[in-house]
């Protein structure tokens, strides 16, 4: 967007909308009926709807039309098809924010009733400041705050709604992650311990299952041996998990499964790993 001030050219790049909204997943059928009504209602007003609309009124502001002056019969015409589409995204938000929210997605629905009252100003602005046959360098600012907030708004619902979506549908973990196992030694004490990193897979995802425990068998020197059990809770998945290994010798193999576990309950085991201690 190009403002004249004096005999300088200011240009203002009009914020638009994130790159990261994306559409909705929706559950073929969360836990409660009534979260399954819900999602399903969620995802029509926005996959629909709200979400189209935002990406034909960024593709629209993204147009060089957007530059044109604003006495031209090209930017008239280009003004009608944004002021459409505002309106429309009024609508569409308005609707958005007034289903009613289920049991599952109470935190997620708070969320998209505060993203509508910053989309329905982030409108306002918007549409008056296409009536102007001129703007300011501080209205064109306006504008950007306010699509700023809005979208952050949006983008913080869709965050929630997210989380909201994994809880309604959480399930039994139904495989286990892939791991790969390090030995470690304690300089002071010498005691050895298992150091198990574990990486998501197709049909394993710990963020989203929500993993809280995971569950270990080892075997000393042979897998057919007595199988000593333990366990590591999960308090940040970007860290390694621990597990004690008592009376293990450098140099001695061990074997071992891991199986994780939710609020839901215990997943498969995995295959049997081996490594030798170092």
């Amino acid at each position: 967007m190009a403002i004249k001030r004096g005999n300088k050219t200011f240009f203002i790049t009009l914020i638009c909308l994130t790159a990261l909204l994306v559409p909705l997943q929706t559950a073929s059928a969360d836990n409660d009926p009534a979260d399954t009504q819900y999602s399903t209602a969620m995802s029509a007003a926005y996959d629909n709807a709200l979400y189209g609309q935002l990406n034909t009124y960024s593709t629209l502001s993204a147009d060089s039309t957007a530059g044109l002056k604003r006495t031209s019969s090209k930017f008239k015409l280009w003004k009608l098809k944004v002021v459409k589409v505002v309106n429309q995204i009024k609508v569409s938000s308005k609707k958005f924010a007034e289903i009613s929210a289920s049991p599952g997605y109470v935190s997620s629905q708070a969320l998209a009733v505060a993203a509508n009252v910053d989309r329905q100003n982030w409108a306002s602005i918007i549409l008056a400041y296409y009536q102007k046959s001129k703007v300011t360098i501080k209205e064109t600012t306006k504008v950007d705050d306010a699509a700023a907030q809005a979208n952050n708004s949006l983008l913080a619902w869709s965050n929630q709604y997210q989380k909201d979506l994994d809880l309604a549908n959480l399930a039994i973990p139904s495989s286990a992650p892939t791991v790969s196992f390090n030995t470690n030694t304690d300089t002071d004490t010498g005691l050895k311990s298992l150091q198990a990193t574990t990486t998501d897979t197709s049909t394993f995802s710990q963020s989203r299952l929500y993993i809280s425990e995971y569950l270990i068998e080892w075997y000393y020197k042979d897998a057919n041996s007595s199988p000593i059990t333990n366990s590591a809770k999960v308090e940040d998945l970007t860290k390694p998990l621990m597990f004690q290994l008592d009376g293990v010798l450098t140099g001695d193999k061990v074997f071992f499964k891991v199986a994780a576990k939710n609020a839901m309950g215990q997943g498969p085991w995995s295959s049997i790993f081996s490594t030798t201690v170092l």
